[in-house]
């Protein structure tokens, strides 16, 4: 099924009317599928810059808060990241003061990869009085995000998240599946963590 969205994205990144008019309602549905339509999107773009504006309009446009869905505009950030690094780099650092997406941003940085760079961005966004919610973090936790950053660069994130009101539960959460052990992979448990 992946594969058929993948396809039909790709078509209409091609079909500007086509583009036109779905761009309001894929921002606005809710469907497993719709990170994967936002990559098809970027893997046939000209213009990451271009339509990332458009896509973050259309989503800005969405009158009821509650219906917006960031989902393809994670999924086609992420995908420009092998295409144009640069490109999704430089709006990853911008989305973190973004007023509008800005408070999802920890779902953007682990879907682009967690580097060196992402790290920082993510130790920024999780300082005290930081726009971003602190329970947007408990995506580190899913899919084994936390695995890509190494065990003191984990525990100084948790030591800010946790330090937020109402981040401890986030924090434990990540560390809980930090040490959920996986059977075919030996543990060695770092103490500062």
């Amino acid at each position: 099924m992946e594969d058929i969205v993948l396809q039909i994205a790709c078509d209409v990144g091609r079909d500007e009317a086509a583009l036109t008019i779905l761009l309001p309602e894929v921002v606005s549905t809710n469907s497993q599928f719709l990170g994967t339509f936002g990559r098809g999107l970027a893997e046939t773009c000209g213009d990451q810059s271009a339509l990332w504006h458009r896509l973050r309009h259309a989503f800005e446009q969405v009158s009821d808060p509650a219906k917006r869905n960031p989902s393809a505009l994670i999924g086609f950030l992420a995908a420009t990241k092998r295409v144009d690094a640069a490109f999704c780099d430089a709006t990853l650092d911008q989305l973190m003061c973004d007023p509008l997406l800005g408070p999802t941003f920890p779902w953007f940085q682990v879907a682009a990869g967690i580097d060196h760079h992402g790290l920082a961005r993510l130790n920024e966004a999780a300082k005290a009085g930081g726009p971003v919610p602190v329970d947007q973090f408990r995506c580190l936790a899913l899919g084994r995000q936390h695995e890509a950053i190494g065990d003191d660069d984990l525990a100084e994130l948790l030591e800010r998240i946790s330090s937020r009101e109402d981040g401890l539960p986030v924090a434990v959460d990540i560390l809980a599946m930090r040490f959920y052990p996986l059977e075919h992979i030996p543990i060695a448990w770092n103490r500062r963590l």
